[in-house]
């Protein structure tokens, strides 16, 4: 509605500059001629070029009028309207670029939790992986001397067993040679 006001304001303040200018125009050209006749020596000089171009007081308020019907109607239903979908537009522009920051924010923080996440992941992944080195050394370590005391002690019983078998004074010397061969063939593989 202000800016209804203003135009009509404008309008009239318009005609009213257009009058004054013409009486401005009339003396400065009486100072240029001095032999013609001035317009204040001369009454109803306006009236004289708005009859000439057939403009008559009750013309020019109509139209002033029309003008004003014209402009109230085009302020109401084409500008306003217009001004209307002007500002929808700009918020939605503003709402767009604040969800746009919005989301590029909550990206970077989403990008910093995965990139944390991810340092996690590889420090717990390396923990285990050293741990698992750790105990698979012990395991084998264990295992190593598991098997060698396991494979000392068979060899060590057998020969016992074998020197005390009371089988062992019936064998013959290349008999038993044999079977003392036979026997550490056996226990080594």
């Amino acid at each position: 509605m202000y800016k209804f006001i203003s135009v009509c304001l404008f309008s009239l303040f318009l005609t009213l500059g257009l009058q004054a200018a013409d009486s401005s125009a009339d003396t400065a050209l009486s100072a240029v001629e001095p032999e013609s006749v001035t317009l204040a020596e001369e009454p109803g000089r306006i009236e004289v070029v708005a009859k000439k171009f057939g403009v008559t007081w009750p013309t020019l308020i109509a139209q002033m009028v029309n003008f004003l019907l014209v402009t109230f109607v085009l302020y109401k239903f084409a500008i306003k309207p217009i001004l209307a979908t002007y500002d929808e537009r700009q918020k939605k522009i503003a709402d767009g670029l604040q969800y746009a920051e919005e989301m590029k924010a909550q990206l970077l923080e989403a990008e910093k939790e995965r990139l944390e996440k991810i340092k996690e992941a590889v420090a717990e992944a390396q923990k285990i992986l050293g741990d698992a080195r750790d105990q698979s050394k012990a395991m084998l370590e264990q295992k190593i001397q598991e098997a060698f005391q396991g494979a000392y002690q068979p060899k060590r019983l057998a020969v016992i067993i074998f020197k005390n078998h009371p089988m062992r004074r019936h064998l013959k010397p290349s008999q038993e040679e044999f079977q003392n061969k036979k026997k550490t063939e056996f226990i080594v593989d």
